[in-house]
């Protein structure tokens, strides 16, 4: 399962405690646009 936000999942006030809690003992990375090199 692939969840993708905006924000870290502790910063989501509408998520129940106990969600967030075990998306974060998964893997949490951040993505960035590449840059022009790169594409």
């Amino acid at each position: 399962i692939i969840l993708a936000s905006d924000a870290h999942p502790h910063e989501i006030q509408a998520v129940q405690h106990h969600l967030v809690s075990r998306w974060v003992s998964g893997l949490v990375v951040h993505l960035s646009p590449p840059d022009a090199e790169t594409r």
